[in-house]
């Protein structure tokens, strides 16, 4: 999950950031963010992956 906090000191761009609800998504895109999901983590991969393990482990002790 990534969470983004706006940061501004206008006025306008305080409202524009706080209008977080003027759009809608279609069904289509709806689909389309679906297929991104791929049920693993983005950046770091999986604590199961002993590869992954191995590498943090050559990272920790370097």
């Amino acid at each position: 999950m990534c969470i983004i906090i706006p940061k501004s000191v206008k006025p306008e761009r305080m409202k524009q950031n706080l209008d977080i609800l003027d759009f809608t998504l279609s069904a289509d895109d709806m689909a389309r963010i679906k297929t991104l999901d791929t049920d693993k983590p983005f950046l770091l991969g999986s604590h199961e992956d002993p590869e992954i393990v191995k590498w943090f482990m050559q990272y920790k002790n370097a």
